[in-house]
């Protein structure tokens, strides 16, 4: 579900390998914050981990500076270079979705925003700052220097949010980590993850054998082609599953119609198996209704786990 990256002026940058084992761990894009004579300059968009391994080495010594990253795995809006953090805190779109420039205060996103409903193409951190962030720094410039508004916005959003100014001042909301090198992160994807080799069984009556690959850094899962379930245009008959704790509305579907869970913090899919998986009200080939476009790859971790299960 995307890490922020957060280094103070005076804390060195983290060393490549923990930069790499981010990128790997959340491999959307990622983009950089910094502070310096008085702006914030944004620097994002790097899809692949070369090109962003080499703008940061090309920055120099950071030891200085104050720098927020931010590396992403996608939940709404698509896996293009416009829709990675960091952004500048404005209501204008484009200018959200630009890949370099400066503002007064930036702002990176670590979780998923509820409160708002993401118009087309773009993600819900996007319409959070263009309708909710922006208006509210207009009326208060200083909103990321006051705790009180810092915990109003965090009951809102419901995640994490860093925010740096062109002064320096780095200011966070929600559960981050503090390690003893001066780094923070807003989630442990910082550090490498161990898995077990998981043995990938079919689900009848779906055959997940077109849908599922390899993931290009190899963990010893399969992989699938996900989307939210709500998106797809169509009502749905759930005729079996009695779900205790899991909320309809987070179920994701792939291309056969087989539904899924994720887990967002280590973006990690659960499926459910196949006798629990809905059927349409009316005849239609599922498959057609799927948008390849706008599907998210997730590492399939198992079967969801019983006590979700009435």
């Amino acid at each position: 579900m995307c890490v922020i990256a957060i280094k103070k002026q005076g804390v060195e940058m983290p060393n490549e390998q923990t930069l790499k084992t981010m990128w790997t761990n959340n491999p959307h894009g990622a983009g950089i914050m910094y502070a310096r004579d008085g702006h914030v300059y944004i620097d994002k968009g790097y899809m692949d981990w070369t090109s962003f391994s080499e703008r940061i080495k090309s920055l120099g010594d950071l030891t200085d500076t104050s720098v927020v990253m931010h590396f992403r795995i996608a939940t709404h809006g698509g896996v293009i270079p416009g829709n990675t953090h960091p952004f500048p805190v404005s209501r204008n779109v484009i200018a959200l979705t630009k890949l370099r420039g400066s503002c007064k205060v930036g702002v990176a996103h670590n979780g998923i925003i509820s409160c708002v409903e993401p118009r087309k193409g773009i993600s819900d951190t996007m319409e959070y700052i263009a309708t909710k962030l922006a208006p509210r720094a207009e009326e208060d410039p200083d909103w990321y220097k006051d705790e009180k508004v810092l915990e109003e916005i965090g009951h809102e959003i419901k995640s994490k949010l860093a925010a740096l100014d062109g002064d320096g001042v780095i200011s966070y909301y929600g559960d981050f980590i503090e390690e003893a090198d001066g780094m923070i992160y807003s989630n442990d994807s910082y550090k490498p993850r161990v898995y077990a080799k998981y043995t990938y069984r079919d689900a009848a009556p779906y055959t997940y054998s077109k849908n599922t690959r390899r993931l290009p850094w190899d963990t010893g899962r399969e992989s699938a082609w996900l989307m939210p379930l709500c998106d797809i245009p169509v009502e749905w008959d759930f005729r079996d599953p009695k779900l205790r704790n899991i909320d309809v509305d987070d179920l994701w579907v792939d291309h056969f119609g087989a539904l899924y869970v994720i887990d967002y913090d280590l973006a990690l899919a659960y499926r459910l198996k196949g006798k629990n998986a809905p059927t349409l009200v009316r005849s239609v080939y599922f498959e057609d209704l799927f948008d390849w476009e706008d599907s998210i790859r997730f590492e399939i971790a198992g079967d969801v786990p019983p006590e979700y299960w009435v």
